[in-house]
């Protein structure tokens, strides 16, 4: 599949049906062939559906995209069960990758993502001091020089706040989202 291709009929498939083209857009995988064969289905396309065939049907067809939409509608609670299964095996992945780091050797690979933890912690913690060290000094001390400097400190920490944040922002919603299925999948053996 070219990655291209897909990408621009996952977009066009956005307009009406968000949920299919978000599958299409997503990783390679069943997910994204079931969506793919979905549509190609709906648009009455033949054979092998590549990305410039499912395009040219969306392009020459006026009622395509109605047609895409109603699909989603029709087929809604499937879609998201497969929205759901593709986004468990990318939290599956991630988690397997993060157990094989901490049963590594070699202590640079099973430490990096703790030791990112705490230095952004200490970090976050030590920015947090020095600007209320500066608003002191901008209000008791009345120094005008401190005030300018808060919004430059924090723009700047911000800034330097991202990559780590992001990296344990993903990290902390991976292991949301599986706890989540966690609890769905207890409650559905209760049930």
């Amino acid at each position: 599949m070219a990655k291209n291709g897909w990408r621009k009929v996952a977009e066009t498939v956005s307009q009406a049906a968000p949920l299919l083209g978000g599958l299409i857009g997503g990783p390679v995988g069943s997910a994204a062939g079931t969506a793919v064969k979905m549509v190609a289905g709906a648009l009455g396309v033949e054979g092998e559906p590549t990305p410039d065939v499912i395009e040219m049907a969306l392009q020459s067809d006026p009622a395509a995209l109605a047609k895409i939409r109603e699909l989603e509608i029709t087929h809604k609670t499937e879609l998201t069960r497969l929205m759901l299964t593709a986004e468990t095996a990318q939290i599956e992945a991630v988690n397997a990758t993060m157990r094989a780091e901490s049963q590594s050797e070699h202590w640079p690979q099973y430490t990096w993502r703790p030791f990112w933890g705490f230095i952004s912690g200490a970090a976050f913690f030590v920015v947090c001091v020095f600007v209320c060290v500066l608003a002191y000094r901008a209000i008791i001390e009345q120094d005008a020089m401190a005030v300018g400097q808060i919004p430059v400190i924090i723009g700047a920490f911000t800034t330097l706040f991202t990559i780590p944040g992001a990296i344990l922002g993903v990290s902390a919603w991976g292991r949301n989202k599986l706890k989540e299925l966690e609890v769905q999948q207890k409650d559905q053996k209760n049930h």
